[in-house]
């Protein structure tokens, strides 16, 4: 068929028909593959295919019709091909992405990487109760509609690590959420074509989307980024096929994309606020748009207006309200108390069913127990606990705590001058009373002073102090009742509604909780302070009652609790900020999971994503090398295309038409733009950040490589075209099939995917990245004892050599010389990183409840079950080694005695901890082992240390990782509630017990 080219308009008309084909140019609007013959009509040219001289060729001699039926059959399928390719290729690329995203989906049957909390997620919906994430809602109830759909019940764990039991079909959830990685590939490929780029380009752009590891292996699983990769290409796509209708402008095609684009900003930007960077994409484009129209003198004014009001409408109000919608469902399936009740405000948590809130008295009295939750977004419960403040008074800690228990309770009482006066009658408590708060747990007192607050300085600190009888006048606070939500009487105080604040008598300071978190002595907790500024407006300072105990008086009458719609979606909106916000690395560790966005483009690191013994099925998520260099490099080279093109304009040099410049800076801006605006904001931000981050930056990135080539393809010969094309699908392809066991999953030792890592090493035009896989991956085959990692892997870094702490000797190890390890971890971690899943902060806010102390009672160690008692190990004279006669497979060679005087924790192992696996608090407990153990060194800094002190380690450095993580990973037993360590000792001074073959695993890597 001819193409012909209204020059006019610049769009491509139908020779036969002599209709426009809108919005859809398809395989070659701006290529000079094909020369102008101008036709009668001055204003329209055909477009003729050019010939290898550039003269217009003789038409070609009609071929004989074969005889053979073969033949024949073949001419009409590849016609049929011809006459629906449109459809077909897209088909075809389909069929692909399903097969190679749901191949093996179900091979490994363990709870994988963020699975932990997106299927954990998903339980609550089934079960209708109400939790806390950093998230919108919407892709997380996709998954717990996943799970509705395979008929699971809501009641497995999703701990990491875990076998997935028979009664969850996790196979089927997998696929669910593998549907939005797949459809990717055929918007890539549509996307392409909507930018008019040539048929063999946009093929190259599916097969890139297609044939990357990282996108292939993170639709792989139970997880919110295939969905929001899938509504961030569909943006783009939407966006696109608008842009083409421009010329259509309020015809109903242009209606239903414009309206598409804003019903996919608000499914984007529902999954995760990562979305609100197309947001800004497509709200740039739409600036320009409008400001052009603005400038055409010739469009009358209404209609410059009506393209206001239809953009305010589709592209701002559909979104806003596809995104409240999605908390309106997320609220109205979320009906049953849960686990993030405390995020939310009181009035909220009353009308969840489950929870006592109905039993509230209504109006507080002198010797009622109580719970005060802070007004303010993300405020917590006040909270006291056993522990004392390491500076300042160093009396009984006071904070905000996030989660239920005992600690949360306070009674109200009088002051000890009037406490002679109380009577067995009910006296209210008043506003403008002066009253004492006494924990229930410890019977200490609330209690502020002159003393500066340990993290916010400029208020006075506070804490607990004294008791029944012992105190002064610090422990008094008056009540001031800013005012009532269900009322306008303040002149009692009544639970849940009654908003108010606490003023010291002495001092005159409010009682506040700023969302300023503790160090790790106070367990990341939220500070409280005495704020010396009296700000009445700062919701900060106000509190409420949230739950109400009293025998004396009767329950609140029902339904005297309501709150608002748009109150609970703003709360929680702001509470999902300021936990974003506090996701911030933990100066006490190193996350070796994390990553900078500076190491991204170039694929500097990988991340594990499971357990890596040879018995698990391993997955990493690495991308293809070719793919992330060439977009990466593509980005360049655009700026420097670009600039160049810009500076010859200057000196009137014009090296393409107004129309293909035009289309060159459109396309190469948006696709730029969309790259840097999902790719820089990682760069500010002050939160951990992690290689999937940057996924859909890399979608934007991977379309500019096929723009490119086409665009500087656009004067070569077809051949040389077709060969340059040819040698990028062989690169893509064969990086993949060689990269792709990574992501399907590998089985058996890891040490087989040595290669890989030596192969993206070699490739690198960048030289070696010294990624992650390599410590994370290929050091696990190696002949590594455990405590070599534990304490000396920095040596890596220094001279490859290693001392031996019983001789003094220095000894070579060939294998450990072969490591340059990005990063510093134990052995522990080595072979359960994958299992580990984000910051310990970022699990608290997503549900997961962290350690706190539950009672006032120091227990001591509770030592494991013991089978039977061993000798203690012998050290191999040949090499080093302490060998074990019932584990001979494990072959530490620093005993724990070693491990503790080269300073290996930063004197942190044993301070006081609260078990989450036992409900315990813990203190003291290193006395159980022989005192030589602990000879030169000081208990106070190096042994029970509330802070980690690198100075303290042999190499200056911190590693490892919280306990708070390895509990919520489940990594920690019963038996030994500190972790491997403790186990070692254990083991080592001859205690044996059940659990002795797992924990010696972990040395040997299964």
């Amino acid at each position: 068929m001819a193409h012909v080219v209204d020059l006019q308009s610049g769009e491509f008309v139908h020779a036969e028909n002599d209709l426009k084909r809108r919005g859809r140019p398809r395989s070659m609007p701006f290529s000079d593959e094909y020369e102008a013959m101008r036709l009668e009509d001055p204003n329209r040219i055909s477009l003729r295919k050019r010939q290898p001289d550039d003269k217009l060729a003789k038409p070609l001699p009609r071929r004989p019709l074969s005889s053979n039926k073969a033949s024949s059959a073949g001419s009409r399928y590849i016609a049929y091909w011809q006459k629906n390719e449109d459809l077909l290729i897209p088909l075809v690329l389909t069929l692909i992405s399903f097969w190679t995203r749901f191949y093996a989906i179900g091979r490994s049957n363990i709870v994988v990487w963020d699975e932990a909390h997106f299927g954990k997620f998903g339980s609550h919906y089934i079960k209708r109760e109400f939790y806390f994430d950093v998230h919108p809602p919407l892709g997380k109830i996709l998954v717990g509609f996943s799970g509705l759909l395979a008929g699971y019940n809501g009641n497995f764990e999703f701990k990491s690590g875990e076998v997935y039991p028979d009664s969850v079909n996790y196979t089927f959830m997998r696929v669910f959420s593998a549907i939005f990685g797949a459809l990717m590939v055929p918007l890539a490929y549509e996307t392409a074509l909507e930018l008019k780029l040539s048929r063999r380009a946009c093929l190259l752009a599916a097969c890139m989307v297609l044939l990357d590891t990282a996108y292939l292996c993170i639709s792989r699983f139970i997880l919110l980024d295939s969905m929001l990769l899938f509504f961030t290409c569909s943006t783009l796509y939407c966006l696109s096929v608008f842009h083409n209708l421009k010329d259509e402008a309020f015809s109903l095609d242009w209606w239903i994309w414009l309206a598409f684009t804003g019903l996919s900003l608000g499914c984007v930007s529902s999954v995760k606020w990562v979305g609100f960077f197309i947001v800004a994409l497509v709200g740039l484009y739409t600036i320009e748009e409008l400001w052009e129209m603005f400038g055409d003198l010739e469009m009358p004014f209404e209609r410059y207006l009506r393209h206001w009001i239809a953009r305010i409408l589709c592209l701002i109000v559909l979104p806003i309200l596809v995104y409240i919608f999605s908390f309106a469902l997320h609220f109205a399936i979320l009906n049953h108390s849960g686990p993030g009740d405390a995020q939310m405000s009181s009035l909220f948590q009353a009308r969840l069913k489950g929870n006592n809130f109905d039993q509230n008295p209504l109006e507080l009295a002198y010797g009622s127990k109580v719970t005060f939750k802070n007004y303010g977004y993300g405020g917590g419960l006040l909270h006291s606990h056993v522990q004392s403040f390491p500076t300042g008074s160093e009396q009984q800690q006071v904070t905000c705590y996030h989660y239920k228990d005992n600690n949360n309770d306070w009674v109200v009482k009088k002051t000890r001058e009037a406490s002679d006066y109380i009577t067995d009658d009910v006296e209210f408590v008043k506003n403008g009373d002066t009253i004492r708060l006494v924990h229930d747990n410890t019977g200490r007192n609330l209690h502020s002073h002159a003393i500066k607050a340990p993290v916010t300085q400029s208020d006075w600190e506070i804490s607990c102090y004294g008791n029944e009888t012992v105190g002064d006048n610090n422990d008094y606070w008056i009540v001031e009742v800013v005012d009532d939500i269900s009322t306008k009487d303040t002149s009692r105080i009544r639970s849940l509604t009654t908003r108010m604040r606490f003023r010291h008598q002495q001092l005159g300071c409010y009682l506040s909780a700023n969302n300023v978190v503790l160090p790790q002595w106070g367990f990341r907790q939220v500070e409280v302070t005495c704020d010396k500024r009296d700000r009445p407006h700062d919701t900060h300072q106000w509190w409420n009652i949230e739950q109400h105990w009293n025998d004396k008086l009767p329950p609140a009458p029902r339904n005297v609790y309501r709150s608002h719609f748009f109150k609970d979606f703003w709360h929680l909106n702001v509470a999902m900020w300021v936990s974003n916000n506090a996701l911030i690395p933990d100066p006490d560790k190193e996350d070796i999971l994390s990553s900078a966005p500076t190491d991204w483009p170039l694929l500097l690191v990988g991340l594990r994503m499971c357990g890596w013994g040879d018995d698990q099925v391993k997955f990493y998520l690495l991308g293809n090398p070719i793919v992330w260099w060439s977009s990466t490099f593509a980005l360049v080279v655009f700026l420097t295309v670009t600039a160049a093109y810009i500076i010859r304009l200057r000196r009137q040099i014009y090296d393409m038409s107004p129309a293909r410049w035009e289309h060159f800076l459109y396309v190469g801006k948006t696709l730029f733009l969309g790259w840097l605006l999902h790719y820089i904001p990682f760069g500010i931000m002050g939160r951990v950040t992690y290689l999937h981050h940057y996924f859909p930056a890399l979608y934007f990135a991977i379309l500019m490589v096929p723009f490119l080539l086409d665009h500087i393809t656009m004067h070569a010969h077809k051949r040389t075209r077709d060969l340059i094309f040819a040698i990028a699908f062989f690169a893509v392809i064969s990086t993949f099939l060689y990269f792709s066991p990574l992501a399907f999953g590998v089985t058996g030792p890891i040490e087989k995917m040595r290669g890989r890592q030596t192969a993206v090493n070699e490739m690198s035009i960048f030289g070696n990245n010294a990624s992650v896989m390599q410590s994370q991956c290929l050091s696990i085959g190696d002949s590594l004892t455990l405590f070599h990692t534990l304490t000396d892997m920095q040596l890596r870094d220094h001279d490859n050599k290693e001392t031996d702490v019983d001789t003094g000797d220095k000894r070579s190890h060939a294998d450990q010389g072969k490591h340059d390890s990005k990063k510093q971890k134990t052995k522990q971690e080595e072979d359960n990183i994958g299992n580990e899943t984000l910051d310990h902060k970022e699990a608290e806010d997503r549900g997961a409840k962290p350690h706190d102390e539950s009672n006032g009672k120091l227990p001591k160690s509770t030592p494991a079950k013991q089978n039977k008692q061993a000798s203690r190990p012998k050290r191999s004279e040949k090499t080093g080694d302490l060998i074990f006669e019932d584990y001979p497979e494990f072959r530490p060679n620093l005993t724990p005695k070693d491990v503790l005087q080269i300073g290996s924790f930063g004197g942190t192992y044993f301070r006081p901890i609260h078990s989450q696996e036992t409900g315990q608090d813990y203190k003291d407990d290193y006395k159980e082992f022989p005192d030589d153990w602990f000879e030169g060194l000081d208990i106070g800094k190096h042994v029970i240390s509330p802070d980690y002190d690198a100075n303290i380690n042999r190499f200056k450095v911190k590693c490892g990782q919280t306990l708070e993580q390895w509990e919520e990973q489940g990594w920690i037993r019963d038996h030994d509630p500190r972790g491997w360590f403790q186990w070692y000792c254990r083991f080592y001074e001859g205690r044996r017990c059940e659990d002795d073959a797992y924990q010696a695993s972990f040395y040997a890597g299964n």
